[in-house]
């Protein structure tokens, strides 16, 4: 019988998480050092939900984690502060995602 697939947890081992994540996206994009890397126009919402090393984004996660991911704009209006949180569009491709460097890192 085999065992199933453990893969690393972010908070007891966030180091071997990312390691994980940086593999999964060096495979996805065709391998290291790759300079074109194969062009991926899947939703990437869903590429996430279906990835193995993002162990339980679903639905309900992946769209509060788009959300999330965006930056808090300061607007200065008269006397008030108004913040407005700019998520990442879920029509964005794999490809829009995992290739812009600051996408990727939030």
């Amino acid at each position: 019988m085999d065992l199933p697939v453990q893969h690393a947890d972010v908070y007891s081992d966030p180091v071997r998480f990312l390691e994980g994540v940086v593999a999964w996206i060096l495979k996805q994009r065709g391998g290291r050092g790759i300079l074109k890397p194969k062009p991926r126009m899947r939703n990437a919402m869903l590429v996430v939900r279906e990835a193995a090393i993002f162990h339980g984004i679903g639905l309900y996660t992946a769209s509060e984690l788009w959300h999330m991911a965006g930056k808090c704009i300061i607007f200065p209006l008269l006397c008030y502060t108004h913040l407005s949180w700019t998520g990442l569009s879920p029509s964005l491709t794999e490809e829009e995602l995992f290739e812009s460097p600051s996408r990727t890192a939030i």
